[in-house]
C-alpha cells in the first residue's frame, strides 16, 4: 500500500491528467483542445487545437489552435501557434515555427527557423535549418539546404547538397555537395558528387556526374553530361554543353562531345544542318575554290593530349593518356585562317578560331566540302573550253589533210581513204591511254608518229596490227600537256588528232 501512495503522489506532481479525452503527463504540460497527447517539461500550451502529439521538453510549448501536429524531441515546434499538420523529430526540430503548415522535420535542428514555410520536408541533422518562409522543398541528408530561407521548390539530396542556397528556387541536387555554392541561382539540376559545386547565380544549368560542372558559377543554361564534364576555369560561359568524361567547353554557344584523346565519335547517319532557302539571307556566289583549295597544306600528325589537358586545366586520373600518339592527317587551323584571309575569303566557316585565352583553335573540316565543289566547278569550266579548243583545231587539221589528199594518186588516196583513225580513250589521260584504229590488210606498213603541238616529233610507234586494231601509249615520260598523234601508212599522212595529258 505505501508503494501505491508513492507512485500516485508522484504521477500527481508531473501533471498527469486526462480530461477532454487529452493526455497530458508532465510538469506544465497543456490540457486544453481534444484529442492530444503532451508528454514532458511544460509540452504542449495548447489551447484550442486538437489532435496534436508533443513529446519531449518544451515540445509544441506555445501550440494554441494548431492541430494534427507531431511534436516529438526537446523544444520541437516550440512557437509552433496555429501551424497544422506538422511532423517534428529531434532536438530543436521546428523550433521557431509558427503558422507554416504540412512541413515534415526528422533531425536534431531540422527546419528550426521555419516560420510561415509549408509543405517542407527537411531529414537530416540541420537540414533546411535556417527556413523561414519557403516553402515546397525537399532536403535530404545533414545540412542539406541548410541555409535556405525563401527559396522555394528545391529538392536537395546528400550531405550538404545545396549548402549555400538562400533564395534560389526550382533548382535539384542530388549527391554530396551538388550544387553546394548555389546562391540564388534558379531552375537548376545537378545530379552527382559535387555536381555543379561551383554554381552561385547561374540558372537553367543541367550537370550529371562526378563534378560535372565544377567551375560553372555565373554561365547559365549550360550542360554537363559526364565524370568531369565542364566548362574552362577562366569564364563566364552560356548555353554551352560538354557531353563525355573530361569533355570541356571553353566559350558560349559551344558543344564539345568527348575529350582529345577521343578516337572516334560517331552514329549510323550523317549530321544534318540547318539549309533551308527561306532562312537564308543575302546570298552571295564569293566562295573561293581553286585558288584556296591549291594553298592549303594536308599533313600528318598527332594530338599531344597532356598539353590539351594543361591547357584546358582538365585534372585526369589516368596518366597513361597523356603518352598516346595516334596520328590523324588534316590542315593546321592557324595556316587555313591565314590563307583565307591572304585570299580575301573573309566569310570562309571552317575555322573555329579561339573567342578568349581558354580557348583553341579548331576546324569545321565539313565547311572545305563548299570551296572543294567550286574547285570542281572552276575545273570544269576549264575542260570545257580546251575541248571547245581542241575541236576547232580538229576541224583545221581535217580541212588540211583533205587538201593534201587531193594532190595524191587515185591509188594512194583508195589506201588512205580505207585506214582510219579514232580518238584516244580516254582524253585527258594521266598514265596511258588507248588509240583505235583502222588498217587495210593491203597495208604495207603502217606508224603513229608522236609530236609536241608545234610539231617537234617525240617518237614513233609501229602498228603491227590490221584491221580493227589498238595500241597503247603511256604519258609517265612526259610532261603535262597537249600532243598530236598522227597515223602514216606506206608513208603517207592519213589523218592527226590530239590528246592531252594532265599529271
Amino acid at each position: 500500500m505505501k508503494k501505491i501512495g508513492l507512485l500516485i503522489g508522484l504521477c500527481c506532481s508531473i501533471g498527469l491528467v486526462n480530461g477532454q479525452v487529452n493526455t497530458s503527463y508532465g510538469t506544465g504540460a497543456g490540457t486544453g483542445g481534444v484529442g492530444s497527447t503532451f508528454l514532458g517539461y511544460y509540452s504542449g500550451q495548447n489551447t484550442s487545437g486538437s489532435s496534436n502529439v508533443g513529446v519531449g521538453h518544451y515540445a509544441l510549448r506555445l501550440n494554441t489552435s494548431g492541430y494534427n501536429n507531431v511534436g516529438i524531441g526537446s523544444q520541437s515546434l516550440y512557437n509552433n501557434i496555429t501551424g497544422s499538420k506538422n511532423v517534428a523529430s529531434g532536438h530543436y526540430a521546428m523550433r521557431n515555427n509558427e503558422t507554416g503548415y504540412e512541413n515534415a522535420a526528422l533531425g536534431a535542428n531540422a527546419l528550426e527557423y521555419n516560420i510561415s514555410g509549408r509543405q517542407n520536408t527537411a531529414v537530416g541533422s540541420e537540414a533546411m535549418n535556417k527556413n523561414t518562409t519557403g516553402y515546397f522543398n525537399t532536403a535530404i541528408g545533414a545540412e542539406a539546404l541548410i541555409n535556405n530561407t525563401t527559396g522555394t521548390s528545391n529538392t536537395s539530396t546528400g550531405y550538404r547538397s545545396m549548402l549555400y542556397n538562400t533564395t534560389g528556387s526550382y533548382n535539384v541536387g542530388y549527391g554530396i555537395k551538388a550544387l553546394y555554392s548555389n546562391i540564388t541561382g534558379r531552375n537548376n539540376t545537378a545530379s552527382g558528387w559535387e555536381a555543379s559545386i561551383g554554381n552561385t547565380t547561374g540558372n537553367y544549368n543541367t550537370s550529371h556526374g562526378y563534378r560535372a560542372l565544377r567551375y560553372n558559377t555565373t554561365g547559365s543554361y549550360n550542360v554537363g553530361l559526364g565524370h568531369n564534364a565542364t566548362t574552362s576555369s577562366g569564364g563566364t560561359y552560356n548555353y554551352s554543353t560538354a557531353i563525355g568524361a573530361y569533355s570541356t567547353v571553353t566559350a558560349s554557344q559551344q558543344v564539345r562531345v568527348g575529350a582529345s584523346w577521343m578516337q572516334s565519335i560517331g552514329g549510323y547517319q550523317n549530321w544534318t544542318n540547318l539549309s533551308d532557302g527561306r532562312f537564308k539571307k543575302e546570298v552571295k556566289e564569293d566562295v573561293l575554290g581553286l585558288d584556296f583549295i591549291k594553298q592549303l597544306r594536308p599533313v600528318s600528325y598527332y594530338v599531344d593530349n597532356k598539353a590539351v589537358k594543361d591547357f584546358l586545366g582538365v585534372e585526369l586520373e589516368h596518366e597513361a593518356i597523356d603518352k598516346q600518339k595516334r596520328y590523324q592527317t588534316g590542315f593546321i587551323a592557324q595556316e587555313v585562317e591565314a590563307t583565307a584571309k591572304e585570299l580575301g575569303f573573309n566569310h570562309f566557316g571552317g575555322v573555329d578560331a579561339p573567342e578568349n585565352e581558354e580557348s583553341h583553335y579548331g576546324l569545321r573540316y565539313a565547311e572545305f566540302v563548299v570551296p572543294l565543289v567550286k574547285s570542281v566547278q572552276e575545273l570544269s569550266e576549264q575542260n570545257e573550253r580546251l575541248n571547245e579548243l581542241i575541236a576547232q583545231q580538229q576541224i583545221q587539221i581535217n580541212d588540211l589533210l583533205e587538201a593534201k589528199r587531193g594532190a595524191l594518186n587515185s591509188a594512194v588516196i583508195s589506201t588512205e581513204l580505207e585506214a582510219k583513225l579514232y580518238q584516244n580513250i580516254p582524253n585527258p589521260f594521266t598514265n596511258e591511254t588507248q588509240i583505235k584504229l583502222f588498217v587495210p590488210e593491203a597495208v604495207g606498213q603502217a606508224l603513229i608518229q608522236v609530236c609536241t603541238i608545234d610539231g617537234k616529233q617525240l617518237f614513233v610507234k609501229e602498228v603491227t596490227g590490221r584491221d580493227e586494231t589498238s595500241i597503247t601509249l603511256s604519258g609517265n615520260d612526259l610532261p603535262a600537256g597537249i600532243y598530236m598523234y598522227t597515223l602514216i601508212v606506206d608513208n603517207t599522212i592519213v589523218t592527226s588528232k590530239r590528246m592531252v595529258l594532265t599529271k
